[in-house]
């Protein structure tokens, strides 16, 4: 920046070297540069269309048109190549066979390792590696030919070019010299001599000494008038770049008018085929309609359709556009072709997720037959079904699919996945009819089998549970009556901690089987802490605990949960109080362990203890009605319903529960529920 500042306000002389010799770089530059690079090129296009029209005279005039065997005409074409001026060597590629000439001088791994279209140096010779696409539709498609010249002509004449350059460059430069000192000693030294005494008459000076009282005015307008002729000068600029800007706007607004036709052309053909679509009643002529309108309709290079089949994707059928006997070479060769449920492309069609890929699984089968390019994998999915997947290709490496394409091949996918579920929507009607009676029946029956257990279930609850737990109450009440005058301080609180927890043993119980009554009742739920409800379970058990030194482990990320609150403590309560139960005698290491686990649909609740474990043959029992372990003399026992019930809560409250237990070395229960149950208040 300062360096245009400087020459901005530099003298005139300086100005026009610093043009001079910006010029003079900006050319030879250029000259050194791009010289030799054309004159290469233009010396390598001469030997690559010396060839193409040799190659094509030899295809159209010198080969029998009675030759119909592939490797015939190939070998043919070679040997009548071989005796084209500069050749060195021939190699090419089909159906799998490779073909060599000249094998002596240049090896297979040699002539594969060279880059296309460069020249190399080998065996002391300068050789141009190209690639020449050989198109005979009429006996055997198209393939390459990789052919390699004798280049000596071209790096000779690239070398003289090179030598031109730098002759031209010193030329340049003796000029410019020249020039420069022509400009600065006959033309800017009188020049400015005249440009001087001009601004002395001006202002009314004769001398550089002499001061004018209008030097200062004279000066203003002298500057006033420089800014306004750089400003015409800009004006005329701009004014000769206005109907160049207006042919440009002209270009692109046909351009774009253009490619709305086109648009719009693509769209009345996608309406017209979805339309057709609805007259299609059997899958396979939906399948086969689709397949041809992508490769035919869209004018795709190819199409190969996917069906799932027990969660494999299983080839059906392909469609390579203007080719039909490579179609069916490619159909013979895919047969049968299967993607398993563990690929990355199952995968994420499942999720109905396109993809853009330039590679495919069976890219050997692809480029066996010179398809390869860039290729668009879309799903063929509806909400609730998957029925399989297209491959739509695009030839060469520059014919990528757009976003724009890819929602137009999207949108015929999921129009096909429609058509195809509503024709199993309705061959599943009929069908669905006929059955509904014998079904309602059937469900009529386990209904009410379910409703008479439920009932069982809850008179057994009412008559062993709360018939001991109220006898303990009154056998308190008597105690207290017969023998307040000999209980003491530490007995009154150990039995109102007795009292306390049967009491609330029978409201739990009670509040439990009204959840069982009105499981359906949706105000029944509610945001619980579940951190202040295990606190307060580990303080009701704490005599229990502390008995059997049982040290409890909670974890502090414990969630706020919507659930029932009764229900959800009885769980824990129940699960808690077995851990102790069942924990050996006192003794060091005695431990419970509360952890809360959250992972991408479940989040899961585990309590672990060190406890005697169940053993492996009644762990898949323990859950069922009257199963119970056998406890230690002097333990607590019950009636094997604590477990039923906990899975039973579990479950209604939407979640399941599953163990792990090793004998001698405790037990872990896990509780999951879904992360939806969690509170976003939190």
């Amino acid at each position: 920046m300062k360096l245009f500042l400087y020459i901005k306000r530099s003298s005139v002389r300086t100005k026009f070297i610093f043009l001079t010799l910006s010029i003079f770089l900006l050319v030879n530059i250029s000259f050194v540069i791009y010289y030799p690079i054309s004159v290469y090129e233009e010396e390598k296009q001469q030997l690559i269309d010396i060839l193409n029209n040799e190659l094509d005279n030899i295809i159209t005039n010198e080969i029998d048109i009675r030759i119909l065997n592939e490797d015939e005409y190939i070998l043919t074409l070679l040997s009548k190549l071989e005796h084209v001026y500069n050749l060195e060597y021939l190699a090419t590629k089909y159906l799998g066979t490779e073909y060599y000439t000249n094998e002596d001088h240049y090896s297979k791994q040699l002539i594969k390792s060279l880059p296309d279209n460069t020249v190399s140096y080998i065996s002391n010779k300068h050789i141009l590696s190209l690639i020449i696409p050989v198109k005979d539709k009429t006996r055997i498609g198209s393939f390459d030919l990789k052919i390699g010249l004798n280049a000596e002509k071209v790096v000779y004449a690239e070398e003289k070019a090179r030598l031109k350059s730098f002759i031209f460059v010193l030329i340049s430069a003796v000029i410019i010299y020249v020039l420069a000192y022509f400009f600065d000693k006959i033309v800017y030294i009188p020049f400015k001599k005249l440009i001087h005494i001009s601004h002395l008459l001006t202002i009314g000076q004769q001398t550089l000494e002499e001061r004018s009282v209008y030097s200062r005015e004279f000066n203003q307008i002298f500057l006033n008038m420089e800014i306004m002729a750089k400003r015409m000068a800009e004006l005329r600029r701009d004014n000769k770049l206005i109907p160049v800007s207006i042919k440009k706007s002209k270009e692109k607004a046909e351009e774009i008018q253009k490619n709305l036709d086109k648009e719009l052309e693509t769209m009345s053909n996608l309406i017209i085929y979805i339309l057709e679509l609805r007259k299609e009643k059997s899958k396979s002529g939906i399948y086969k309609n689709l397949v041809n309108e992508i490769s035919i309709g869209l004018g795709y290079a190819f199409c190969i359709l996917f069906l799932n089949q027990n969660n494999k994707l299983v080839y059906n059928q392909s469609s390579v556009k203007g080719f039909t006997i490579l179609d069916e070479k490619l159909n013979m060769d895919l047969e049968n072709y299967l993607i398993t449920d563990q690929s990355k492309i199952f995968k994420e069609m499942l999720k109905h997720n396109p993809l853009l890929q330039n590679e495919l699984p069976f890219d050997d089968i692809i480029k066996k037959y010179n398809l390869s390019g860039n290729y668009a994998l879309l799903p063929i999915s509806s909400a609730s079904q998957f029925y399989g997947m297209i491959i739509v290709g695009n030839l060469g490496e520059s014919s990528i699919i757009e976003h724009k394409d890819l929602e137009k091949l999207m949108l015929i996918s999921n129009t096909v996945a429609l058509h195809i579920e509503n024709l199993d929507s309705f061959s599943n009607l009929e069908r669905s009819v006929n059955q509904r009676t014998a079904e309602l029946e059937t469900t009529n029956k386990l209904l009410s089998d379910s409703i008479n257990e439920k009932d069982n279930m809850l008179k057994l609850v009412s008559h062993d549970l709360n018939a001991p737990l109220r006898n303990v109450i009154g056998l308190i009440e008597s105690i207290e009556r017969k023998h307040s005058d000999v209980i003491n301080e530490d007995l009154n609180d150990r039995l109102g901690r007795i009292r306390k927890n049967v009491e609330k043993e029978l409201t739990t119980i009670d509040e439990i089987l009204n959840s069982y009554k009105y499981a359906e009742n949706i105000d029944l739920l509610q945001p619980v802490n579940t951190a202040l409800l295990i606190n307060n379970i580990i303080d009701e058990l704490s005599f229990e605990l502390s008995k059997k030194s049982v040290k409890v482990t909670i974890d502090e990320q414990l969630p706020v949960i919507t659930s029932n609150e009764t229900v959800l403590n009885h769980i824990f309560l129940n699960l808690i109080d077995n851990a102790c139960k069942y924990m050996p005698g006192k003794k060091h290491g005695n431990k419970i362990e509360i952890q809360f686990k959250k992972e991408d649909e479940y989040s899961t609740f585990i309590i672990a203890d060190n406890g005697v474990g169940i053993e492996k043959d009644r762990q898949d029992t323990i859950f069922e009605s009257f199963k119970q372990l056998q406890p230690k003399t002097g333990e607590r026992s019950g009636k094997g319903l604590g477990l039923t019930l906990v899975k039973n809560m579990v479950g209604k409250l939407g979640g399941d529960i599953v163990l792990r237990s090793k004998k001698g070395q405790g037990t872990t229960f896990f509780i999951r529920f879904k992360n939806s149950q969690i509170y976003q208040g939190r």
